[in-house]
């Protein structure tokens, strides 16, 4: 049987959808802009790679996606526009296409969030979560990256909570539960002590769990908990969690206690549901001042450098794509940007990869899709616990890519 390649860009879907661009890959998945062939709308396409296709678990698990976000509508939840089965066989998921960037991207490059910013972003996803758990649905992959911060049309920032590929699902007409029983889904970081040891209830209280673990995040930059699945499971059980003033944080009471109830150890102990802790975080967002700064730092030119000291020269909006990085002596790295402007890209890179040492970027353009090779030099490095977030220079750029790349940011700068 000869084996059916993987997408690529150019490649049509069911005969509608152009694939343009890939935008991440990862859990047996690749997601690529795409532009429906009769209406020309710009969309994401998620498919299964070839080595995945022949899996009965991820066909069921893109296919269960589609259906959580149908029943799950709502403004912090990513959109479905469509679903189907594709001409080589296998399952793809449309998805409205978002401008902005991951909350984990955003942790790498700025380690922790103000109090009123960590406030806001968790009490967002947890909006998402309390609509799944008010019809009987749990997430069980709530987590940073799992969240999107979204620049949208009217120009307003909102978080919006992505893959439901893990959601427990009912299925309403045969009666059946479409999760496999005996599969350990979640990410160790951010999943409850009960859920690591096995448990396949989905109670509600192991969204709250990652909820309360995501919160902690964003507030120390870091998780309480770090290592293997083995690792974080005997830290889990055998130690409790450092409090965020040792990590030295000082956050309102309120905050630290609702920290507490959230990753309480018992499931008993922390509130019942994601509703609950909107419920807390809204109060709590009313003793706080509003964030005063745009997330994802969509800003005209002339906005200070931390890093640098200086002023920026390029404005610079969010633009998510893969990057392949190469040092002068060959080794590349594979890592995934977060912000671009005419003077360079904000990438996510493997701790091992050396900044100093890159030479080119390989990256799409963020209009036309077209894959380019562009010199760089790594101008500073941030590192965080599984990745390090890096800014890179452009040395050369041709002028039809700063055209390129100007028209991008500009469109969504004025927006």
């Amino acid at each position: 049987m000869q084996r059916l390649a993987d997408p690529k860009v150019g490649d049509i879907v069911d005969g509608r959808y152009t694939l343009s661009r890939e935008i991440a890959r990862g859990g047996g998945g690749a997601v690529f802009q795409a532009v429906h062939q009769f209406t020309k709308r710009p969309v994401a396409v998620k498919l299964l790679t070839s080595q995945y296709l022949v899996s009965s678990e991820h066909r069921e698990r893109l296919l269960r996606e589609a259906q959580a976000l149908t029943v799950a509508r709502h403004r912090n939840v990513v959109e479905v526009l469509d679903a189907g089965i594709s001409e080589t066989g296998g399952p793809y998921l449309v998805m409205e296409l978002l401008d902005g960037r991951s909350l984990d991207g955003l942790l790498a490059s700025r380690r922790r969030l103000k109090t009123e910013e960590a406030v806001w972003v968790v009490q967002q996803m947890a909006a998402a979560v309390a609509r799944m758990h008010r019809l009987g649905l749990v997430h069980r992959d709530v987590k940073p990256g799992n969240a999107f911060v979204v620049h949208t049309e009217s120009g307003e920032e909102i978080l919006k909570l992505l893959d439901y590929g893990t959601t427990s699902l009912t299925d309403v007409e045969e009666g059946r539960r479409i999760t496999h029983q005996s599969a350990l889904i979640g990410t160790p970081e951010y999943m409850a002590p009960e859920q690591l040891l096995g448990s396949t209830d989905p109670d509600p209280r192991i969204d709250v769990y990652s909820l309360g673990i995501s919160l902690y995040e964003c507030l120390s930059g870091a998780v309480p908990f770090e290592g293997t699945f083995g690792q974080v499971l005997l830290k889990v059980h055998q130690s409790s969690a450092p409090s965020l003033a040792e990590k030295g944080v000082e956050v309102p009471q309120e905050v630290q206690k609702l920290v507490d109830l959230c990753i309480a150890k018992d499931a008993a102990e922390r509130p019942l549901n994601a509703g609950k802790v909107w419920d807390a975080l809204a109060a709590i967002a009313r003793t706080l001042p509003s964030p005063d700064e745009s997330l994802l730092g969509i800003k005209p030119a002339e906005v200070a450098v931390p890093a640098e000291g200086l002023k920026r020269r390029f404005a610079r909006a969010p633009y998510v794509t893969p990057v392949t990085t190469i040092q002068h002596d060959g080794v590349q790295f594979s890592g995934r940007n977060q912000d671009l402007s005419e003077g360079g890209l904000l990438v996510l890179l493997p701790l091992a990869c050396k900044p100093e040492l890159l030479t080119f970027a390989e990256f799409a353009l963020p209009m036309s899709g077209q894959l380019v090779r562009v010199p760089i030099k790594g101008r500073w490095v941030r590192s965080a616990r599984m990745a390090s977030a890096v800014g890179l220079e452009f040395t050369q750029l041709s002028d039809a890519y700063r055209e390129e790349i100007h028209q991008y940011v500009t469109s969504l700068v004025n927006k």
